[in-house]
């Protein structure tokens, strides 16, 4: 299975740049949530001052490998805030079963608990409507009119790497974030 979250640039030649790279006068409202190297889900709820939830879209185990496909959009009152998209290695599953039944948790509130749990080569980028990942995150609702942040990472642990892209939805709800 590919998810759009491959490392190729793809047909619409998208470009993931260190956060650094990109110029402060583009930065958004919700920067300090792309650029977040914790758990996403605590700074958002920090943020807005109230709680995340979980909506589980899939989650799809290689019968080959064992590796976890997780697809999931992460909610503040209802609202669709993130659209994230993450591999867990089946080697990793095997010393942490738990990640094999995270259901409707926040994947990165129980990853940092973990000793040593980093998030590293972080990128950002600007993605068309027509992006794979954009079309996937706003599946069954109205699709965005303009370009959407999105940012990947992998979070490691144990010298082990979980891949994870997040693509952050709703312009109206995170006008209110601050820098």
């Amino acid at each position: 299975m590919t998810f759009p979250h491959s490392q190729s640039a793809g047909p619409d030649e998208t470009v993931w740049q260190p956060p650094e790279q990109w110029p402060s006068a583009e930065h958004p409202p919700h920067w300090r949530w792309l650029i977040e190297r914790g758990s996403l889900t605590e700074r958002i709820s920090s943020d807005l001052g109230a709680p995340v939830t979980v909506e589980l879209i899939s989650e799809r185990r290689d019968a080959n490998d064992g590796d976890l496909d997780r697809e999931v959009r992460l909610h503040v009152d209802e609202c669709p805030i993130v659209y994230a998209i993450s591999r867990i290695p089946g080697v990793l599953i095997q010393r942490i079963p738990w990640l094999a039944s995270l259901g409707h948790q926040p994947l990165g509130e129980r990853f940092f608990e973990l000793p040593g749990a980093e998030r590293d080569r972080l990128q950002i980028a600007r993605l068309t409507p027509q992006h794979p990942l954009v079309e996937c995150a706003w599946s069954g609702m109205e699709a965005p009119g303009s370009m959407v942040w999105a940012r990947r990472s992998r979070l490691v642990t144990a010298g082990t790497a979980i891949t994870i892209t997040e693509c952050f939805m709703d312009s109206a709800q995170l006008t209110g974030v601050r820098r």
